[in-house]
């Protein structure tokens, strides 16, 4: 199996802030007039150290050509 672009994107208010921060870093496919698709691998979340809050992290692996398996 290939390993596709993974991207991971953070904030202090939300998961689906983290991933939108994380899917704006994905590149659309320009002969697909700029589709861009992602699944979410992995969520997360830490608390303290130097930001003392705590912060939520999606990490997003890129789905090339359209190939997500809820396709079919």
């Amino acid at each position: 199996m290939a390993e596709y672009q993974r991207v991971t994107g953070t904030s202090f208010n939300s998961f689906a802030e983290a991933a939108k921060s994380a899917f704006d870093q994905v590149e659309g496919d320009q002969s697909r007039e700029g589709i861009a698709e992602a699944r979410v691998t992995e969520l997360w979340m830490t608390k303290g150290g130097v930001v003392g809050r705590t912060q939520y992290h999606a990490e997003l692996e890129q789905v090339p050509d359209g190939s997500s398996p809820s396709e079919g």
